[in-house]
């Protein structure tokens, strides 16, 4: 698998670090043919269901996201 993809236990989902959130398989591994969605667009809960580790993971992912939307705004 790649290193790309980080699993999240919490939610039974994986997220890459671009901040696409895919779902598990019921064997543990990532569906590759769903096309995922943004992490921004997830909702309260899914966010609220996240333990610490996982919550942590996702916001560094975020963080990042915002990083480099404010460099692309800054590039225009």
């Amino acid at each position: 698998m790649s290193a790309d993809i980080l699993k999240l236990e919490s939610v039974g989902a994986y997220i890459s670090t671009g901040g696409e959130v895919r779902p598990m398989l019921a064997n543990g591994n990532p569906d590759m043919s769903d096309c995922g969605n943004d992490v921004r667009e997830s909702s309260e809960e899914w966010f609220d269901s996240l333990n610490p580790k996982d919550s942590d993971l996702v916001q560094w992912i975020m963080d990042d996201m915002n990083r480099w939307a404010q460099v692309e705004e800054v590039s225009k």
